[in-house]
């Protein structure tokens, strides 16, 4: 990801050093663009000087899709340089534009910046553990008589899916609701309206792909659409909004990315997944219905400008019925963070390295120069032994060619290249950003590193982004970092619901007829893989928790691993075997938290995302009581959807004493009656008091159920369609709420 950029950059620094004759008409200005801009420019310089392609051939034009801050009309800015404008906001624009447009429209006074990230990745744990979601949402089942994501359009952006499930119909299977789908890996361009790839807009043309065009490659989007808004077909494992009509986008992911052309690549960057969001939001407004997005993919967030462009762009798309909420991240277990205050000379940490590259993303607080010390060390027990330094100055970078510099390390475990980037910040605080890579070529999986930063006047954040901060079991002067910062982008951005994973549930029942037993804890608390905050700017989020273990979900049947994971049900469905899975994740979590967004907007279509937030200040559970809330581990807390909705309607406050605690009897729609069925009660002596509320808070109906009566029938035949709440009260086994439609 990051890395590679870093990388190819140095290659292409390299390449184009040593390239006679080349032709640089007008400098880049390297400064506005991210690194995978800067890659794409070296890459076309590169080709230019080398002569690549025989003169007088013809040959396809490469383009990178990228976003562009600007100022002036944007339409303006981008005929000047024959760019093709594909999205505009208030001077943000996502563009499509040839590789040799990038110098020169870097040179304008009028672009601020220019940036473009690689792939996103599927934000699904490791581990994959099972249950069914229904037990873990206790209370959604009331909310399934009256809110149902009816009206509403749910979106999801993923890899995987499986357009033939049944889980994409409604629970009669009378309707199918996938109504609109862009597959921008699809093969099939001719003559489509779409930058890459094509869309489909009927039932026959979606149904006849299939799958995705990666359908062999992951399951994911399959079960995140599921659960967002799974019709549940024959079994228990419907998803939350399972009335909502369905909008899919497939994304080029790292996941699927061996799909993409290496001429196209340029193609398919963050700026691409941002039009894919800017799909479905479009989709909705054609049809004048609020949408949620969920979206379960995600990168680390970083200063170089790889995310902070598609950041703001997710706020532009947000607005009232228009909501994106996207997981958290997975890299809970993982220390990657700590501080060097000014007025500290120096502070470090050791790093094992099991074979794989450092990669770190430092922030200046204060344009300070500092010293970057790099030790490379064998340890026996709880002691170093041998240990090799590089010490490098920020300065370095700085001044180098392009800002980054580039260094060769003799060691005794091996050989080591160390490279730095260095630029002003994409976060527009007045810090300097560094990119830091240490590679080695000969060293052994077995070696530690240690990075020290150095100098007292300095304020200095080390962020890293590849291994993870290991425990100073040497007795170093080293630290061992600190917990969070490692939130994914782009669930940072302001007005996204970013998405936590809390546990409930450790094990379910296989179709096989075992027992799988994945302890992950329990009583909503967080699952140590969910990724913490502060944002890299040091905002609050997550923003909210939701059940992201043990998820029970439809799984593809193209997907040849899919009867090889942990496997719950099966289903027959048009002569086809169809799959229900469970897996684990912030994943997971995230389209939960899109499902009950959805049951939201469907009784308030206007809701903003701080609307949502408020609600979730009022509502969420708070697993741990000796916290303050919001906080970085648990954002607002585990979020309570029926809670939440009794607040969105004004319940709560129009009638006096209700709580959003939900009654244990069960209520049913029968013609013109609503039935009530009483638990079993030990005592019953005492009548059960029934009210029927409108959701303005006026009392409609009351009624008297006598103590030993277990069932009762009441009429609704005057009440006009519309949605309700009951309660009762007097008899502690059914006491509580619950809503139900007309």
């Amino acid at each position: 990801m990051n890395r590679i950029n870093l990388i190819y950059v140095l290659v292409f620094i390299a390449l184009v050093a040593i390239i006679p004759g080349k032709v640089d008409a007008q400098s880049p200005v390297y400064s506005k663009m991210s690194p995978l801009v800067r890659q794409a420019a070296h890459e076309q310089l590169a080709s230019q000087g080398a002569k690549s392609h025989i003169e007088g051939e013809a040959r396809e034009e490469r383009c990178l899709t990228a976003f562009i801050r600007h100022d002036g009309p944007a339409d303006e800015l981008l005929g000047d340089y024959g760019l093709k404008m594909l999205a505009s906001f208030d001077g943000l624009a996502i563009a499509q534009m040839p590789l040799e447009a990038i110098a020169p429209l870097s040179a304008d006074a009028r672009v601020r910046r220019i940036e473009a990230g690689r792939q996103a990745r599927a934000l699904m744990d490791t581990v994959v553990v099972c249950t069914d979601i229904k037990p873990i949402h206790e209370g959604l089942e009331p909310l399934d008589q009256a809110f149902t994501g009816r009206g509403v359009i749910v979106g999801c952006m993923d890899l995987g899916f499986d357009l033939t499930h049944p889980n994409f119909y409604s629970p009669d299977m009378s309707d199918y609701r996938i109504k609109s789908y862009w597959d921008q890996l699809s093969p099939d361009t001719v003559g489509s309206r779409m930058i890459v790839g094509r869309d489909y807009t009927t039932e026959e043309e979606i149904c006849a792909l299939g799958s995705s065009t990666d359908g062999n490659l992951s399951s994911h989007g399959t079960h995140t659409a599921g659960t967002a808004a799974g019709g549940g077909y024959t079994t228990p494992y419907r998803g939350v909004a399972y009335e909502a009509d369905i909008c899919l986008v497939t994304n080029v992911l790292q996941d699927n990315s061996e799909l993409v052309d290496s001429a196209d690549a340029y193609k398919y960057t963050t700026a691409t997944d941002a039009l894919g969001l800017k799909y479905i939001f479009d989709y909705a407004d054609e049809q004048g219905k609020p949408c949620v997005i969920s979206l379960s993919q995600g990168m680390y967030e970083d200063l170089a400008g790889d995310s902070k462009l598609y950041e703001d762009f997710v706020d532009s798309l947000s607005g009232p019925g228009r909501i994106v909420v996207v997981a958290a991240g997975n890299n809970g277990n993982y220390t990657q963070y700590f501080h060097k205050p000014a007025g500290e000379e120096r502070l470090g940490a050791i790093s094992y390295n099991a074979g794989q590259d450092i990669y770190a993303v430092l922030r200046c607080n204060n344009a300070e120069a500092f010293t970057i010390r790099i030790s490379v060390c064998k340890a026996s027990g709880d002691e170093i032994v041998e240990a090799d330094t590089l010490e490098l100055s920020s300065d370095l970078a700085l001044l180098s060619a392009d800002s980054v510099y580039y260094d060769y390390m003799q060691t005794r475990q091996g050989d080591c290249c160390v490279a730095i980037a260095g630029y002003p910040s994409c976060q527009g605080d007045g810090s300097e950003a560094y990119e830091l890579l240490i590679y080695d070529t000969t060293i052994p999986s077995s070696v530690y590193t240690i990075v020290e930063i150095i100098g007292e006047e300095a304020d200095v954040e080390y962020i890293l982004q590849g291994g993870t901060i290991l425990a100073n079991r040497f007795g170093l002067d080293l630290t061992s970092g600190e917990q969070g910062h490692n939130l994914f982008a782009p669930s940072t951005a302001r007005e996204a619901i970013c998405v936590g994973a809390s546990a409930y549930r450790t094990g379910v029942q296989l179709l096989s007829g075992t027992y799988y037993e994945n302890d992950q804890g329990t009583g909503g608390a967080r699952v140590s893989f969910s990724s913490m905050g502060p944002t890299i700017d040091g905002r609050t989020k997550p923003d909210v928790m939701a059940p992201g273990v043990n998820v029970v979900s439809s799984y593809s049947h193209y997907w040849p691993k899919t009867s090889d994971k942990v496997q719950v049900a099966t289903t027959q469905w048009q002569g086809t075997t169809y799959s229900w899975n469970a897996d684990s994740g912030t994943s997971m979590a995230a389209p939960v938290v899109a499902g009950i967004v959805a049951l939201w907007l469907e009784a308030n279509p206007e809701l903003t995302s701080q609307d949502i937030k408020d609600v979730f200040s009022r509502t969420c559970l708070r697993p741990d009581e000796g916290l303050t809330y919001p906080n970085t581990t648990y954002g607002y807390g585990n979020i309570d959807a029926y809670a939440g909705l009794l607040d969105i309607l004004g319940l709560t406050a129009s009638i006096d004493g209700l709580t959003a605690d939900k009654t244990s009897a069960t209520l049913w729609i029968e013609g013109d009656y609503l039935c009530i069925s009483l638990p079993d009660r030990e005592n019953k002596k005492e009548p059960v008091h029934l009210s029927v509320y409108s959701v303005d808070g006026r009392i409609l109906l009351s009624e008297t159920i006598a103590p030993e009566a277990d069932e009762c029938r009441l009429s609704i035949a005057h009440l006009p369609r519309a949605i309700y709440l009951v309660r009762l009260s007097g008899q502690a086994a059914a006491g509580g709420s619950a809503l139900f439609r007309r």
